[in-house]
Parts: structure tokens; sequence; C-alpha cells
């Protein structure tokens, strides 16, 4: 083989890797456009972290390329938060998805490190840079199910996981 084909081969094979690793990064941290997703309720902090993190929410769902929609507006899912503190792991998250039929299709759980504050208010020590950390950590798990509920048929979309979590 002449060193100009080789050459041509080794730069097409360059270009297609390079483009399934962008199909990879889309599927990983992206999700498909145009689904409407409302933040219908957060339950746990005060009023002015909770408006907080809805904009930072705002924000990562917009760099992600998903349509979160005000409350009450239609949308295909719809997202109810609730959040407590701990002081071994500072915020835990629980997420419910629900689809437009009012039935949960997913849970979305995990925990976000922070430092809390006292007992008496542990919500004090929540930083500006813990509920960024917390925004990306519940889009980033949104994203996921909202990539996977597109790959299949909206019955197999709640799955085994979610009718357990019920």
């Amino acid at each position: 083989m002449s060193f100009l084909r080789r050459l041509s081969r080794a730069a097409v094979l360059a270009a297609a890797s390079l483009a399934l690793a962008g199909c990879l990064e889309t599927t990983m941290r992206g999700t498909p456009p145009d689904i409407p997703v409302s933040l219908e309720s957060l339950d746990g902090p005060p009023d002015a972290m909770r408006n907080r993190l809805a904009a930072l929410m705002a924000s990562e769902a917009s760099q992600r390329q998903l349509r979160l929609v005000a409350a009450g507006s239609p949308a295909r899912y719809r997202l109810r938060g609730h959040l407590a503190t701990a002081p071994t792991t500072g915020i835990t998250y629980v997420w419910d998805v629900y689809d437009e039929a009012a039935r949960r299709a997913q849970r979305i759980t995990g925990d976000s490190p922070a430092r809390v504050g006292a007992l008496s208010d542990p919500w004090t020590g929540i930083d500006e840079a813990a509920l960024q950390a917390l925004a990306r950590r519940s889009l980033d798990g949104i994203a996921v199910f909202l990539v996977q509920s597109q790959a299949s048929p909206p019955e197999e979309a709640a799955g085994p996981e979610a009718e357990a979590a019920e």
C-alpha cells in the first residue's frame, strides 16, 4: 500500500473516531433536544436557596440543550425534588420524574458533597459551589434518563427500577 493511501486511510479512521467520540459525549452528557421538562416542586431548602438552585438548574439544562419550562407549562416530564442535608454526606437529593400521565417514570437519587451548617440550620453552610455541584449532578442524572427514555419505548422507559421504587 502506498504512503498516501495509508495516510488517507489513517485520516478517515481518525475522523470516524472523532465523530463516534462526539456521539458518545452527546449520549452521556447531553439530552435529546426539544423534550420539555418542568421543575414542578422542590422541597427542603429555604426559599432563597430553592430559587438559586432552580436558576442554576436552568443554566445547566441550557448547556445540555434541555428545554426546562415553567411549572404548570405543557411538558413531557415533570420533576419533583426533595433535598435534605446530613453532616456526613452534604446534600442528599431525590428527583421523581413523572410522565404526562402523572406516573412516576424514574427516581434519581444521590448525594452531593457540601459543608453543612449547624444542626439548628444546616442549610447555612451550603455555598454557591455546593449548589452548582448539586445542579450539575442532578441534571446529569436527568439527562441520562432522558437519553435512555428516547432509546426505548415509553412502557419500557419506566423499567423495573422505577416500579420497585414506588
